[in-house]
Formats: structure tokens, sequence, C-alpha cells
């Protein structure tokens, strides 16, 4: 029997490496018939087609695909194929086929003729892919929405029963953006009947509160491109209602034996809670107010005491009153975080950024923040020469919180490494300690708000918010953050920010 080189070569004059390597590549099955010979047989089949079914290229060559058939192979299936290669057309089925050992897969078959110069079909060739775990899913899925089905038979469309068991506002529409149906929630909300508003657009009902380009532009988008939306924000003044926020998602939902598509629009109110996350970030902001100014004093009282002390020579007292400096730095840490937070979670960031030399800033908040680690060297390698648009304070408070959380969890160590470099168009800042490092499990929570990792103990004070302002700060310039195993021992922390989104916020 001939290799597989001399097979390709002879079949079609061509460098036969360059066509092995491209069909061996690939990673599905590949098998190519000869029409001249009686019943098709397969005269070329790649190593994936091997894996597929089991068998080997020797006991392939020669027979014809409907070897991988059994007697529960479909009719319809077996007559498409053959319809189509007496007609000398492409074909594509879901099969049932069969490997060496007996074991059923579902394959996703397609064959399309090739012909010579003089039109003739001389050859088939066959693409195969096992796409079982999808059949047999779509199988479940099918069943279970046949079972729904019959539980809601005396339903127009099987979702109106479970509209009515859900509190927030819902909608379906038709492609056209017509409404199909609302449910009980979403009528008392907006003070509306199903009856008045069935069948009319979207945009003519409550006023054409709903005719907003953006909206119907995602909704258009919805049926054709299958691409669901998720938080987006709409804000009206309703008559008789007054001004809510909404938060819209929206879905394609095909309902089995019903041959028009619908889309699912669900609403949230968040109106209440945006009023209660302004006055949460007015009572923080307030509260600031109130313990930032005497802090201040205190301050500075602490720092008139440490020039008295000084001149004494009294190291004993000058010790304590270096660490009541640290304690009240810290604390003004903790409250300058906790409003940032606050405005981040409001919406009332500053959008005042400024052009930073990032290699410069970062090395006098460095230098600022040396003297409160005793224990701990902070050491620099900054080589970007970049400048960025951003807010000092922000940049401050992500490297505070970066390097308190090095210092803090590596109380065995006693050096941080901090590094700022220009990657592509990027400014990356590493920070990397030798501490207790982050699990995996906590790799993936770390950065949410009052999070504490699950080898963290009461040696390790905080509240969890930290990271998760770094987080907020990082997204607020479109950037990434990312904690990673050091190589050796603790924790490498990735900040990336793009030079030009910075620039054009």
């Amino acid at each position: 029997m001939e290799n597989r080189e001399t097979i390709i070569a002879g079949l079609l004059e061509v460098n036969s490496d360059i066509f092995l390597q491209a069909m061996e590549g690939s990673g599905n099955g590949i098998v190519i018939t000869d029409n001249r010979l009686p019943d098709n047989p397969i005269i070329y089949c790649n190593e994936a087609f091997e894996q597929l079914t089991g068998y080997s290229f020797q006991e392939i060559i020669g027979r014809n695909c409907r070897f991988l058939q059994g007697e529960v192979t479909q009719s319809t299936a077996r007559t498409a194929i053959a319809e189509a290669i007496v007609k000398g057309e492409k074909v594509s089925v879901d099969i049932k086929n069969f490997k060496k050992n007996g074991e059923m897969f579902w394959n996703h078959l397609i064959i399309a003729p090739l012909r010579d110069l003089n039109d003739n079909i001389i050859h088939f060739i066959g693409i195969q892919e096992d796409v079982t775990e999808i059949i047999q899913a779509k199988m479940a899925l099918e069943a279970d929405i046949a079972h729904r089905n019959l539980q809601l038979q005396a339903s127009e469309f099987y979702l109106d029963s479970i509209f009515e068991t859900i509190r927030e506002p819902m909608l379906v529409l038709d492609g056209q953006l017509r409404i199909v149906s609302a449910n009980t929630q979403f009528c008392k909300t907006f003070e509306l009947s199903n009856e008045e508003i069935s069948g009319h657009p979207l945009t003519e009902i409550s006023g054409g509160a709903w005719d907003i380009p953006a909206l119907l532009e995602l909704l258009r988008n919805v049926l054709p491109t299958k691409n669901p939306f998720e938080g987006f924000e709409m804000q009206h003044d309703f008559k008789n209602l007054g001004r809510k926020i909404l938060l819209l998602n929206a879905r394609q939902v095909h309902h089995h034996g019903i041959s028009q598509d619908r889309i699912l629009l669900a609403m949230e109110d968040v109106t209440l809670l945006r009023v209660n996350q302004q006055r949460k970030a007015d009572f923080i902001s307030l509260a600031s107010h109130e313990i930032n100014t005497p802090l201040t004093s205190m301050k500075g009282y602490l720092q008139l005491l440490r020039r008295e002390v000084a001149k004494r020579g009294d190291e004993g007292l000058k010790g304590s009153l270096e660490a009541a400096l640290r304690s009240a730095g810290r604390l003004e840490q903790t409250t300058s975080t906790l409003l940032e937070i606050a405005k981040f979670q409001s919406g009332s960031v500053s959008k005042n950024l400024q052009s930073l030399n990032v290699d410069h800033f970062v090395k006098q908040i460095i230098d600022k923040l040396q003297p409160s680690y005793q224990n701990h060297q902070l050491v620099l390698s900054a080589n970007s020469n970049t400048e960025l648009n951003i807010l000092p304070k922000h940049l401050e408070q992500l490297m505070f919180n970066l390097i308190d959380n090095a210092v803090k969890f590596s109380p065995d160590a006693n050096k941080v490494a901090i590094e700022v470099n220009k990657v592509a168009d990027n400014v990356e800042i590493r920070v990397i300690d030798s501490g207790i490092g982050v699990s995996t499990e906590d790799k993936a929570l770390i950065f949410q708000q009052f999070y504490r990792g699950s080898n963290v103990d009461a040696r390790f004070q905080g509240l969890g918010i930290g990271l998760y302002l770094c987080k907020e700060i990082v997204d607020q310039l479109k950037g990434s953050i990312d904690v990673r195993p050091n190589e050796t021992q603790g924790t490498l922390f990735v900040v990336t920010l793009p030079i030009s989104e910075s620039s054009d916020i």
C-alpha cells in the first residue's frame, strides 16, 4: 500500500510535504475519496481522523465512509449524503457514527466535491468533527424545554408564567421591538396595563421614555448577532413617577416550537440604591473631614513634641512619638481610602488629571513612605521615562496600598522591591515581596471590597479595602492589575496602565 506522501503527490500534483503538513496539522478529521473508483473508496485520511475513529490508516484506506455507520444511524442523514454525492453538491450533516471500539459519537460531517479542469468530479473531501458533547447538551436542553412547555401548556410563550414570579420589571419584545408581553411588576412599576401596551413599539410607551438611540441600537443587535447586553443605565423623569435610574439587561430567547425570536428585556430599579450610595459618600466625606481635622492637629502637636524631644535627646520618648506619628499616618491613609472608595461608588471621581513623570513621582512616594517602614527597605528600580495623565492622589494611593500590603504581609522579610518600566505602550509597575503569598482560591477574590485572604490571621490588621481601591483606580485608567506568586516566595503585584488611554481620560 502506498504511503501518505506518495498518495498525496499523485493525487494533487503538489509538494507532498506542504500538503501533508496542512492536512496533518488540522484538528479535524479529514478524508479524501476517489469518485472515479467503484463505491468512492477512501484514498487518504489524516491522523486526526484516525484518532477520532480509533481505526488505523491501513484499516481505513480503500473503504467507503459508510463503515463508520451503524444500524441506528439516521436515514435522513444518510439520504442527504447520498443525494449530495449523486448531485455533486456540498453537504453538511450531524450523523451518528461508531468508533472501532463500538463507542457511538456524533459526527459533524462536511462533504464537498473536488473537480478537475474539465469540471469533472474526481474526488470528495470529508471533514469530521466530534460534536457529541454539543449535541448531547442540545438534546438535554431541548428535553428540558419540552418538559417546561408541558408544564406551561396554556401559555403562548413559556416564560410568561416565569415573568409573574419575578419581582423585577420585565418585557418580551419581538424583532421589531414591539411589546409581546409585560410582567405584572413592569405594569405595576410604570402604571401601565398589559392590554394597552401589548403590540405597541417600545418607543411609544411611557411618553417616549424608552426612545433612546443607544438603547435601541443595542436591542436591534440582540437577535442578528445573538449578543446580549448587561448594565445599560437609563435615567428618565417618568410622568407621575418621578426620576428613575434603571439598569437594563437583554438577551435572545428562542421558544421551542415558535418560529419567531424574542428578546427578554429585564430591568432593575437602582434609584434608591444610587440615592443611598450618594448618602453614604456624603456621610463618609463628612466623617472623614471630622476625623481629619483633629487628626491634622494631633499630628502637628506630635511633630512639635518630636522636635522638642529631639533637642533633649530623650530617645525612648522619641521612639514612642515616632510610633504615634506612624499610627496617625495610617489612620489618615485609611480615612483617605474610604473617602476615595465612596467617590468611586457614587461616580464623583475627579477628572482633573495631571501629567506626571511616573519614575520621579513614584520615587517621591517611596521617599515619603520609607521612614514609616523601619524594618523594610523599599528598593526602587524606575526606568520607564514616561509621562502619565493621572490624579497624583490616585497614583500615591495606588503605590501606598500596594507597598503597605507588601510590607504588612512579609513580616519576616527586610525588603520590598518596586519596579517601574515601559512595556510597549504601557507603564508597568511591579511590587514584589517575600511574604506569606496568595492562595489560588484567594487570587480571584483578593480585589473585592472587604475581602481578606484565607491565610490572613489576627497578626495582620486591615479592613480589606486597600486592594479594592487599587482595582478601582486601575479600572478608571482602563488598565489592569494582577497578582501572581513570586518566583521564590511571596507575592508579585503587576499594574499595567496604558499610556494612550490615560492621556485621553
